[in-house]
């Protein structure tokens, strides 16, 4: 009886340790700290991406989260092609004025007019393009919308 307990714990574990490996390959890896994510796209010659969102009140951000962001598409664009960046503008409340200060003030320098938008930058920090809302449309628009845009940036490099 005891063997068979020690197997079934050693066997449960091994499943929860590939489980939990699988979640972190499988979710994106987002920066909170924009200057220190274009410190990054400097050092690693990408681009960063910015979602403005709403997470906690703003529908199409939920949508969009749980449609296009937590696909296996989009995290392997993003793991391979930027620098991804929250900007979470959350409810009253949840974040010290500090926080929302610089948030509000990434908002008015980029022009951000809705929810969600993501806003891909050069590594200095400068705009390439823009994609403002979610029509519900499938995964695959917006790989393509970011590396339409990484391209247009590499080519105004040259």
């Amino acid at each position: 009886m005891q063997m068979r307990l020690s197997i079934l714990v050693v066997f449960a574990l091994g499943i929860l340790q590939s489980s939990w490996q699988w979640i972190g390959n499988n979710a994106i890896d987002w920066r909170y700290d924009l200057p220190k994510a274009l410190l990054e796209a400097k050092r690693t010659n990408r681009n960063v991406v910015l979602l403005f969102s709403g997470s906690d009140w703003c529908l199409p951000c939920k949508r969009f989260e749980a449609q296009v962001l937590s696909t296996h598409q989009i995290v392997k664009c993003f793991k391979r092609n930027v620098i991804a960046v929250l900007i979470d503008i959350r409810q009253v409340g949840h974040e010290t004025i500090e926080q929302q200060t610089m948030k509000v003030r990434l908002m008015e320098h980029y022009n951000i007019q809705g929810f969600p938008t993501l806003v891909v930058l050069d590594s200095s920090g400068s705009k390439i393009a823009e994609r403002a809302g979610y029509d519900g449309g499938p995964p695959k628009a917006t790989v393509e919308f970011i590396e339409h845009s990484i391209g247009n940036a590499n080519l105004r490099k040259r």
